[in-house]
C-alpha cells in the first residue's frame, strides 16, 4: 500500500515539475526577448555607433596604420 502511494506522488510530482518548468521558461523567454526588445528602442543604432564614414558597415578604419614588409616578417 505504502509503494502504492509512493508511486503515484512520484508521478503527481513529475506532472507537477514539468507544468512548472514550462510555465517558467516561458516567462523567462518572453521577459528576455521584451527586456532585448525594450534595450533595441532605447538604444537605436545612432546612439551606440557614431562617427561612422559609412552606414553599412560597423568597421572603423584603421588610424596610423601603415603596414610595411619588415611587419609582414614580423607577424609570419
Amino acid at each position: 500500500m505504502l509503494r502504492y502511494i509512493k508511486r503515484i506522488v512520484q508521478a503527481v510530482v513529475v506532472v507537477a515539475q514539468r507544468i512548472l518548468v514550462t510555465i517558467i521558461l516561458v516567462i523567462l523567454y518572453i521577459g528576455g526577448f521584451g527586456a532585448t526588445l525594450f534595450f533595441i528602442f532605447v538604444f537605436k543604432r545612432s546612439l551606440l555607433f557614431r562617427n561612422y564614414k559609412n552606414d553599412r558597415t560597423l568597421w572603423k578604419e584603421a588610424v596610423g596604420y601603415d603596414p610595411d614588409p619588415d611587419d609582414s616578417l614580423r607577424q609570419a
